[in-house]
């Protein structure tokens, strides 16, 4: 579970960084709005993931 936490973060920083290149570039307009749409998904995915955890976190904890 944490190193797929880990793996979106790390698939997030990287396109935080092609799109900042992008943008230093000013290549296409298509690639940086598609970086974008991409990085919000992942950002999406990975605090939907971050609340699972709480929420598995608070139950095994609440069973305890």
């Amino acid at each position: 579970m944490v190193f797929a936490g880990m793996l979106l973060l790390t698939a997030a920083l990287l396109l935080v960084l092609l799109l900042a290149r992008a943008t230093v570039l000013e290549t296409v307009r298509f690639q940086r709005l598609t970086a974008m749409a991409v990085l919000g998904l992942i950002v999406v995915a990975a605090a939907m993931f971050a609340a699972g955890l709480l929420v598995t976190g608070g139950a095994v904890l609440g069973l305890l």
